[in-house]
């Protein structure tokens, strides 16, 4: 998501897009995402040294609720932020972490006759899949 499109909708909800809001949208569109708050303010802080931790969490509960923002929650880890709002799901490596996308457009299919088979309508999903990445599996040894 480019920043006016955020900006337009930030004003769209009569929020304004604040440097500090500003930050920390262009740092999860730098990176493509992933980040935990922590990384975050890490980053932002680059750009506005006095920036709280506290401010980033505000921030992106605020872009979340606007539709800005995404996280992606498992347990046991921290929840992650990223601006990418298409279809997608994610592979989450248990050992060194790291999220990474899949675009399984045929998967809509799948669950549409798995939720068909019960009666159930399904409004949206997201594929969550944790193990181990390749160079974690390779590492074993």
């Amino acid at each position: 998501m480019d920043a006016a499109k955020a900006d337009a909708g930030l004003i769209q909800s009569r929020y304004r897009l604040t440097r500090q809001r500003a930050a920390v949208l262009r740092v999860l569109q730098a990176d493509g995402g992933h980040l935990d708050a922590e990384e975050i303010h890490e980053r932002a802080k680059e750009e506005l040294s006095s920036l709280g931790l506290a401010t980033i969490y505000r921030t992106l509960d605020l872009l979340r609720e606007l539709g800005l923002v995404q996280m992606v929650q498992y347990p046991n880890a921290a929840a992650r932020y990223e601006a990418r709002l298409d279809k997608h799901h994610h592979l989450l490596c248990t050992r060194c972490h790291e999220l990474s996308d899949v675009e399984a457009p045929h998967l809509d299919e799948l669950v549409g006759q798995i939720a068909a088979g019960v009666g159930f309508e399904p409004r949206d999903f997201k594929l969550q899949v944790s193990g181990l990445c390749r160079r974690c599996r390779n590492d074993r040894g």
